[in-house]
């Protein structure tokens, strides 16, 4: 009964028309984690980076090897190369080189992150639902009405249903407070984050919801490897070959076991005749 009742009060209100939808609790029920939030946006934005900044040592300056001057006898201090960092026209010391900004976070982490976001606008009451056929062709002034009637400040996301919601897309895609519209698959922790409102098409509901659900397919998706099993001519999963080697003793010890009775049993008729 607690569940129910939880899942009861998180609601979203339609955009341009009356009442409201039941969210899931699962998902946008998910209490705020600031450190969690703060790693997946820093994620996400360190894989946009293309990380090819360059500088050249002074290894890697064309120019001459000749001392500016000779060592001694004239009376300044000595010198070495003119490709020294110090120098004019030097190399660069301790300078950029190309690198990757990317590191890894964990998909439970980015799960949670991404259910505390949507969450936050659900309690917030700044995400709104767009209904089924609200827009069967485009028209972004109709689009911009509508936000108007529900919030007049703020920049908003807008998450469709990709091709099967094109109409609502193209409704929203010109107007000025609109960051983004994004599909489920390709919005982020970072949109969500950083627009003040959120959008989202009741097409697209379900699928955001099971992209945020805490429910993980553990399936591998690497695909099976054969393995030549060595004299025989037999092709065997990985994982099967040590099984089927150890069996491999059992079977061969089984005939001789089986022709040992035969073998005995021989004298003993002789003996009878």
């Amino acid at each position: 009964m607690a569940e129910s009742k939880a899942a009861a009060d998180i609601k979203a209100p339609y955009l341009g028309k009356t009442g409201t939808v039941a969210l899931d609790a699962g998902v946008f029920g998910e209490p705020f984690n600031g450190s969690l939030v703060h790693e997946v946006v820093r994620a996400e934005r360190n894989a946009l980076r293309s990380g090819n900044a360059s500088t050249k040592t002074r290894g890697e300056i064309a120019m001459t090897g000749a001392k500016a001057w000779r060592q001694k006898g004239t009376g300044r201090a000595r010198v070495g190369a003119l490709s020294a960092g110090q120098r004019r026209g030097g190399g660069v010391t301790f300078g950029p080189t190309p690198r990757s900004y990317t590191f890894k976070v964990n998909r439970k982490v980015r799960r949670k992150a991404f259910r505390a976001a949507l969450s936050l606008h659900a309690g917030r009451g700044t995400l709104a639902i767009v209904p089924s056929g609200a827009f069967t062709e485009p028209s972004t002034g109709d689009a911009a009405d509508k936000l108007t009637g529900w919030t007049e400040k703020g920049s908003v996301v807008v998450i469709t249903a990709g091709a099967e919601d094109v109409n609502t897309a193209k409704s929203f895609r010109n107007i000025g407070r609109v960051r983004a519209v994004l599909p489920p698959s390709g919005i982020g922790v970072y949109e969500l984050t950083a627009a003040q409102n959120v959008v989202i098409s009741e097409d697209a509901l379900e699928a955001l919801t099971a992209l945020a659900s805490t429910d993980v397919k553990r399936e591998s998706k690497k695909p099976v490897v054969a393995v030549r099993a060595g004299k025989q001519n037999k092709t065997l999963v990985k994982g099967q070959k040590k099984n089927a080697t150890a069996d491999a003793p059992a079977a061969e010890a089984a005939p001789a076991a089986e022709e040992a009775p035969a073998a005995e049993e021989a004298p003993a008729e002789e003996a009878t005749e």
